[in-house]
């Protein structure tokens, strides 16, 4: 595996220094190509093409990381709010309510919610509310994370977890679902189209225990 690793971070940081030198040509080409309309189209998708590839190459960094450390206990709340701070989110109410809930997982696991609340954000389309709570199921803890966007249309609620689908890189979402199933934790979509889309986090017996903090609750405008 560290030999892969290496592998993998070599070939990476090449390939990137490549795409970096044609993001370059492509501004050159764009200036010389000056009003033509169809060479300028055929730039922007040169260019499209090129901001695709480097998503992908940047994504195998997270994703070669994946299980390469031992899981930790996770407190769920901080993780959250730390990652609204991140993303600098504005105009949008967020309620987290865990009551001190941790979690064995990948330590990985904030980027399951950075890529929750960055959906939100980017595609929600007029976020205005982010909750975060939790329900015991038998003996099954569930996050539910929830916002007041469009929501996830019904044939899509499956495929968005999916390799490759999406608005983007179509790689966030597979990522989450990868990064959770280290511990067995499974993920799935459960919101009502145009009302808002809710993600349910089951998280099995023995994954998740209750810290000292219990009875935590915190609302924030961020």
């Amino acid at each position: 595996m560290k030999k892969l690793n290496l592998l993998s971070s070599i070939t990476r940081h090449d390939i990137l220094n490549k795409i970096t030198m044609l993001q370059g040509l492509m501004m050159l080409i764009a200036e010389a190509v000056g009003d033509d309309s169809e060479a300028t189209e055929y730039v922007n998708m040169g260019k499209g093409a090129i901001t695709a590839i480097k998503k992908q190459i940047e994504f195998t960094r997270t994703y070669q990381d994946i299980g390469l450390n031992k899981p930790e206990w996770n407190d769920i709340a901080d993780i959250i709010l730390n990652v609204s701070k991140e993303l600098i989110i504005k105009d949008i109410s967020l309620s987290i309510s865990l009551e001190g809930i941790q979690v064995y997982a990948d330590p990985l696991i904030r980027k399951v919610f950075y890529n929750l609340m960055d959906n939100s954000i980017r595609h929600g389309e007029g976020v205005t509310r982010i909750c975060c709570s939790f329900v015991i199921q038998d003996d099954a803890l569930i996050i539910r994370y929830a916002d007041d966007g469009i929501g996830i249309p019904t044939d899509e609620k499956v495929l968005i977890f999916e390799k490759g689908y999406g608005k983007n890189s179509g790689l966030g979402m597979f990522l989450v679902r990868e990064i959770l199933s280290i511990t067995h934790i499974t993920i799935r979509e459960t919101g009502e189209y145009q009302n808002g889309a809710l993600f349910e986090i089951i998280v099995p017996k023995g994954i998740y225990r209750f810290s000292h903090n219990e009875g935590r609750s915190l609302t924030t405008k961020a």
